[in-house]
């Protein structure tokens, strides 16, 4: 290939000029081949990549890494569970953060995924639309603290939870939440998780269902 390619040039300044043509003849060489790497072994139905080459650093293996919540999200059965364990970690605000769909989220008929894929088109936005993010998971991941009965959690978890696929890419999930203090929303609330590429993540959060008439 490299030849042919110093023919044809060699033939484009031949028509401009002999001394032309010379010159880019007395240019046309070979680069000297690097060395080349061994070839990867199969050992044991894994590749063993030989590094013993010079110009060849030896690398760690890279992680795959697929953003939001990974095979814990794979399946809605998966990804709802998954949710409600992070959702009692005192540390629930920062655990949840990859687990929702931010550009898709509507929270009691408020779409704030919209506002909130705007801000990520601006770079002069993404701060505030990292303090409006965290200021909703602080004051949202605080209802399992004020439940008012200390079995409350684990009955929810036991027996509180309905899931159904509303289509092959949508699952509802109804909650029947503990008993809380200071609470003025319905007791069943309804949850939509939907499947963004391999993951299943929230997308919707409605404490008053039967308002909307959500099924």
């Amino acid at each position: 290939m490299f030849a042919s390619a110093c023919r044809d040039s060699v033939a484009i300044y031949r028509c401009a000029g002999g001394l032309i043509a010379l010159a880019v003849l007395a240019g046309c060489r070979e680069p000297a081949a690097k060395p080349k790497a061994a070839a990867a072994v199969a050992v044991a139905g894994d590749v063993a990549v030989a590094t013993d080459s010079a110009w060849l650093a030896p690398r760690a293996p890279e992680v795959l890494k697929l953003g939001g919540c990974g095979r814990a999200c794979e399946s809605p059965e998966s990804a709802v569970s998954f949710f409600l364990t992070q959702l009692s970690s005192p540390d629930a605000a920062t655990l949840l953060r990859p687990l929702v769909d931010w550009s898709l989220l509507v929270v009691d008929d408020r779409d704030l995924g919209t506002q909130w894929a705007t801000q990520w088109a601006d770079p002069n936005l993404h701060a505030a639309r990292e303090a409006e993010i965290s200021k909703f998971l602080a004051e949202w991941t605080s209802w399992p603290g004020r439940s008012v009965q200390a079995d409350g959690w684990g009955r929810m978890r036991g027996s509180g939870i309905q899931l159904r696929l509303k289509d092959e890419k949508t699952a509802v999930v109804r909650l029947r939440h503990p008993q809380l203090r200071d609470d003025t929303s319905e007791p069943v609330w309804q949850l939509l998780w939907q499947q963004r590429g391999a993951e299943w993540l929230l997308s919707g959060i409605d404490h008053h269902p039967s308002q909307r008439g959500a099924q």
